[in-house]
Order: C-alpha cells, then sequence, then structure tokens
C-alpha cells in the first residue's frame, strides 16, 4: 500500500526505550507497523494516543547536532523529542527521563535512505 509523505510525518510512532505507543489523528493506521524495525523489541502499552507538546533539538548535547534537530539513525528512521505538554507525564519512563532530558522519543519511520541491512525490508513501500 503507498504512503504519502505527509501521512508518514502525521502517523510517526512515538517509540520510548522499548514502549510504543502510535499517535496519529484522526485513526491509527496499524500498517505502519509493517515499516517497524524489529517490532519485537517494543512493548505497545497504548493504542490509537495522541500527545501533545513542543518539538526540542534532539541533537543539542551530542557531538554531532545537526540542524534539523533530530538524530539520522541507520535503519532510515528518525528520532526527535517531544517536551510534553503538563499532564501527560504518564508517558514518559524512567529512560526518557535519564537519557531523553525527560523527552518523549517521536520516531519517522523509513524517511532516509536505509543503511542498516536488516532494516532494509521494513522499508520497502512506495512514497508518493
Amino acid at each position: 500500500m503507498p504512503l504519502d509523505r505527509h501521512k508518514l510525518a502525521i502517523a510517526a510512532a512515538i517509540l520510548f526505550s522499548g514502549t510504543a505507543v502510535l499517535a496519529q489523528s484522526p485513526a491509527c493506521d496499524e500498517t505502519l507497523w509493517d515499516h517497524v524495525c524489529n517490532p519485537a523489541r517494543l512493548v505497545g502499552q497504548q493504542k490509537c494516543v495522541t500527545v501533545t507538546g513542543t518539538i526540542v533539538d534532539a541533537t543539542a548535547n551530542q557531538k554531532t547536532h545537526r540542524k534539523d534537530g533530530v538524530r539520522h539513525e541507520p535503519d532510515g528512521d528518525i528520532h526527535g523529542w517531544l517536551k510534553l505538554d503538563p499532564g501527560q507525564e504518564k508517558f514518559l519512563n524512567a529512560g526518557n527521563k535519564t537519557h531523553e532530558n525527560g523527552n518523549l522519543v517521536f520516531e519517522i519511520v523509513c524517511l532516509l535512505p536505509v543503511s542498516q541491512d536488516d532494516a532494509k525490508a521494513a522499508c520497502t513501500f512506495t512514497v508518493q
């Protein structure tokens, strides 16, 4: 099934330290899980959750600061940070608090070229 770039951005899987929450509006697109490399490493806690917050620079404290503010991963995904609005702390775990400056990590899958061999199959779809 073709997946356009706009839908891909809106339907980003929010992944954080081994736990995943799929956020999409207005309804979840379960086919996005087909494009997650090694999905068995993730534990779904709750489906169809929408969170709100402010996107912050996920590379500010790294050796390789990126102008776009997101980490470029070899599996073709980008990882960014969302500073959640007050009252949504239940979506953060210990890893978010200690390794991600208290931010929720969001992931947009298959956005970049894939250089990780075991991830290539997950990103075989048509982008319109």
